[in-house]
């Protein structure tokens, strides 16, 4: 009620109207929950284009927790009919081969050379979401230690991030053999269910919660790994999800690629290339707005040599990529993402690091828009092309 987060809030910032705070959409899911309020598509609209940022939860001086609550709210919608998400990429990230699928048809789009006249005719938009150059390689099973093993983890590799970011995935394998950690891949795990929740598809996320559970539960790890903010936040949300043992088991075992190598010693075994370039560091909301450990990325990127490291300023707010919400709002996303579009025509970047796929695609379009010249990588990516090893690791030739 004090209102303290309306500074803080993305939507508002931009439209100083209070059913878009988070105040005034909480205001809205009592009225809703207590049946004092219609569903309607007024004030559908209202809670549907809160993107989820929780900057509000980090600036709120009682602990609301804000996020949950709008994914019980946005439950309460879509039991009611109401629901504005994107149907196809629901249907993607829920069926792995219709994934598969699409992975070689935007490898085939990029390789037939289709992008350049899809440029021309205007349908070119998509080209900006993707990288320069996909992958479709398959994945192994497993990838044993280059080195004395001191140890076993899980990757989860993701949805959208298995086809358009396989890059980082093949980087943190690469790293972590390198350091003497041998890598699960199974074959049978699949999306981690936040573009449902946060939809409002509970039950669909369960669903798919469940599966992951099952899968990495048969293999003899402690850690699983991941490499997208994003999908971070949901996957330790199982153990809230779900209530069961194996829920909570699942949720203490996952930690960020960045925490990961921020916690364990492995720096004096490896030799990096020098760097003279500028890099910034983006903080996606997943990563700086909810209390999780993903690891002091400035440390690990200050290995190495010559790099000169900077970060988007602190007062920066959410870019407006948010899962799907850039596809659903485009204009509000591009609104939110215009100043750290502005910050990099006014301070030459070469590279640009983010830890969630999400963003990182949303701002390589506006870069591109921009006429900019900013590289976007993951900082593990950075970190493995970097490597003074990588002629002697046959993973990491792969991303080099």
């Amino acid at each position: 009620m004090c209102g303290l987060c309306l500074p803080h809030c993305p939507t508002y910032t931009q439209t100083r109207n209070e059913n878009e705070s988070p105040r005034g959409r909480i205001a809205i899911a009592r009225a809703l929950a207590e049946k004092n309020l219609p569903v309607s598509e007024t004030l559908f609209r209202h809670l549907d284009q809160c993107i989820l940022c929780r900057a509000c939860e980090r600036a709120c001086p009682s602990g609301v927790s804000y996020g949950h609550l709008m994914d019980k709210t946005r439950q309460l919608l879509h039991e009611n009919g109401m629901n504005k998400s994107n149907k196809l990429m629901q249907k993607l990230t829920t069926e792995k081969k219709m994934m598969k699928t699409l992975g070689t048809g935007l490898w085939f789009y990029q390789q037939s050379g289709l992008h350049w006249l899809a440029n021309k005719t205007g349908i070119g938009k998509i080209n900006a979401l993707l990288p320069e150059k996909l992958s479709i390689k398959k994945w192994q099973s497993f990838y044993p230690s280059l080195s004395p093993e001191r140890g076993r983890v899980a990757l989860f590799t993701g949805c959208i991030a298995s086809i358009t970011d396989q890059e980082t995935l093949h980087s943190t394998i690469a790293l972590l053999n390198l350091i003497g950690f041998s890598v699960n891949v199974p074959e049978q795990q699949g999306c981690c269910g936040a573009l449902h929740l946060h939809n409002g598809d509970s039950q669909q996320a369960k669903e798919m919660a469940q599966n992951n559970i099952q899968v990495f539960a048969e293999l003899d790890i402690n850690t699983i790994i991941t490499t997208a903010t994003g999908c971070s936040t949901t996957l330790l949300d199982y153990s809230t999800l779900i209530n069961s043992p194996s829920a909570d088991t699942f949720s203490m075992q996952i930690k960020d690629i960045n925490q990961f190598l921020s916690e364990i010693d492995w720096q004096q075994e490896i030799k990096f290339l020098p760097l003279e370039k500028n890099i910034l560091i983006h903080e996606p909301c997943s990563q700086k707005n909810i209390k999780i450990p993903h690891g002091k990325i400035q440390q690990l990127l200050g290995q190495i040599p010559s790099i000169n490291i900077n970060t988007l300023p602190e007062k920066m707010q959410c870019c407006g990529a948010g899962g799907d919400y850039m596809m659903k709002y485009p204009d509000m996303a591009a609104q939110l993402r215009e100043p750290v579009i502005a910050y990099l025509q006014q301070h030459p970047t070469d590279i640009l690091v983010t830890s969630n796929i999400g963003c990182a695609m949303h701002i390589r379009a506006g870069i591109q828009q921009a006429g900019l010249q900013t590289e976007i990588l993951h900082p593990v990516t950075l970190l493995a092309k970097q490597l003074a090893e990588t002629r002697d690791n046959p993973v990491a030739q792969a991303v080099s």
